[in-house]
């Protein structure tokens, strides 16, 4: 169960990361800062999350 969660945050993570970049190609009228600031904290919590729900997965 926890590997799965691990999987869905990782994949989540990735998602959010690619939205960040086309965004930022397409040049959407939003504040840059914001788009990447929020985005990249967010990712960065996701992975975190994912990488804790693995490790917690093998331990079971």
């Amino acid at each position: 169960m926890l590997l799965k969660a691990s999987d869905f945050c990782l994949a989540l993570a990735k998602l959010i990361f690619g939205g960040i970049i086309l965004s930022g190609i397409i040049g959407l009228n939003v504040d840059k800062f914001v788009l990447v600031g929020v985005g990249l904290l967010v990712v960065i919590f996701l992975i975190w999350a994912g990488f804790m729900f693995y490790i917690n997965g093998l331990k079971k």
